[in-house]
């Protein structure tokens, strides 16, 4: 079983808290405290209840659904469980989601006394962190409970208030799965990706050429090999990572509908790598190689719906390049 080792927090709670402007100090903080209160309660009941190994799945909101703020709540449960010191394990999320699939269980029957109890038993758990996320004004309350996977009784329940950031309105409208989706893989697996549309591999914007070469799967990181190739006049081109303080991120998103923003992007010709973004110079009709690494995804993508670069050049400004349903291999 794979249990949580060395993990970077820091990262993605920057992720969460980015805006477009300068980060709110007091939001910020308000929030890590919330979040740490929150799992210190979880992490006390765990503890007094006796539970020697837990889950945390994802918190969809009222109606079901998993977006990615639900998603990025689970995983900073995770992360702040695994490091509570209360004499208990957690297993690995991207483990946990690989055996929902494997064994056809669907997200949102978590809370069904035997799916709990069939979950504990393939993931070798005994107990399950649920929860739901839930819009109010300028808030966003945040339900967990705590399930004994054995009896699926409640053991423990706390909950907290998150401040309605831009980042955190973005997260909430970002969807990840919906119940119809999950009913779906429960039955039938999971899906293949989508045939009938086409494929755009290689698409030019403001001049820029931009073509793929390989996306592959290694170790739960999606590399992107790209070539890009200015048929402009001589300019510096900036390809984005992710950029904490903007909008601007290069995104992939797979055959699931799961969306990961660039964690490094690299041209490992020149040595420049960078997870915010890095800029190239290139004269007219030179081409370089360019590497996107994607964090999180799992082994059983076999292609990605939209693979989304988004830069800059010295000669338009900002740009978005927009490739289609491109190959995984591994």
């Amino acid at each position: 079983m794979i249990r949580y080792g060395t993990l970077k927090p820091l990262a993605v709670t920057l992720f969460l808290l980015a805006t477009t402007g300068i980060i709110d100090v007091q939001l910020s903080l308000s929030y890590e405290n919330e979040i740490k209160g929150l799992s210190a309660e979880m992490a006390e009941d765990i503890s007094v209840a006796g539970k020697k190994t837990v889950a945390v799945v994802d918190f969809p909101d009222l109606q079901g659904n998993i977006t990615g703020l639900g998603r990025f709540i689970a995983e900073e449960f995770s992360v702040a469980l695994a490091g509570a010191g209360k004499g208990f394990e957690v297993v690995e999320r991207t483990h946990l989601r690989v055996l929902l699939k494997e064994h056809k269980l669907s997200l949102t029957g978590l809370i069904d006394p035997e799916t709990a109890k069939k979950l504990g038993e393939i993931a070798g758990v005994d107990a399950l962190v649920i929860g739901t996320i839930t819009p109010f004004g300028d808030s966003v309350r945040i339900s967990a409970k705590i399930l004994d996977t054995s009896t699926a009784k409640v053991v423990g329940a706390s909950s907290c208030n998150i401040a309605k950031t831009k980042a955190v309105e973005e997260l909430l409208v970002t969807a990840v799965e919906t119940p119809a989706l999950a009913e779906s893989a429960a039955r039938s697996g999971p899906l293949p990706p989508k045939t009938k549309s086409k494929t755009q591999t290689g698409v030019v914007v403001n001049k820029v050429q931009f073509d793929v070469r390989e996306c592959r799967i290694s170790n739960g990181t999606l590399i992107c090999d790209l070539v890009i190739t200015n048929n402009d006049d001589d300019k510096i081109v900036s390809l984005c990572g992710y950029r904490r303080n903007t909008h601007e991120k290069s995104v992939a998103t797979d055959n699931f509908n799961v969306a990961r923003h660039a964690s490094e992007v690299e041209i490992p010709e020149r040595k420049l790598k960078h997870n915010e973004y890095v800029s190239v110079p290139l004269v007219h009709n030179e081409s370089v190689a360019v590497r996107f690494n994607f964090y999180g995804f799992t082994p059983d993508v076999t292609s990605l719906t939209m693979l989304t670069i988004r830069g800059s050049d010295t000669r338009v400004g900002n740009f978005t390049a927009v490739l289609k349903n491109i190959a995984v291999i591994r």
